[in-house]
């Protein structure tokens, strides 16, 4: 009886991973990952101050108030929160396309020494250009602080 339940469990269990595998796979498979919620546990939100995306080309530029990690810095520096949802002006969605920069040549410079403000420069693929500028936002793994361009660390 016992190995019955297990061989119906099992089947059961890898019917579902082949289904969720197969809603997966397409959008893995066009290069790029499913949308990631924007209020989830692991996730801050940074708002866009300003930003030109050129969907054509791919050249993209956010200046972003991150000034929201500093109720959160101790999550930030235990893993705790990993993702920053970067949000335009009255956007209000609850998912957002996740961008791996570190697929790409972005650049980051703080804007004003001691500020929270930066500048995020990359070209990314016209694809991600475009769900990111269609979508008014995206998510993003918050980066090394290695690799921002410092005019002068904010103080904790």
């Amino acid at each position: 009886m016992t190995g019955t339940i297990n061989k119906l469990f099992h089947k059961e269990a890898a019917s579902f991973l082949l289904g969720t595998a197969a809603l997966v796979t397409p959008s893995l498979s066009a290069g790029h990952t499913p949308d990631l919620p924007v209020h989830a546990d692991d996730t801050i939100i940074y708002k866009v101050l300003s930003h030109s995306i050129n969907t054509a080309t791919g050249d993209t530029s956010l200046t972003v108030d991150a000034s929201s990690m500093k109720d959160r810095i101790w999550a930030i520096m235990i893993d705790k929160v990993t993702k920053a949802a970067i949000m335009m002006p009255n956007t209000d969605r609850k998912d957002c396309p996740f961008i791996d920069l570190s697929r790409y040549n972005t650049r980051i410079d703080q804007m004003l020494p001691k500020s929270y403000e930066f500048n995020f420069r990359a070209t990314v693929s016209p694809e991600d250009a475009k769900r990111v500028n269609d979508a008014k936002c995206l998510v993003i793994n918050i980066p090394s602080t290695r690799t921002i361009n410092w005019k002068e660390k904010p103080s904790l």
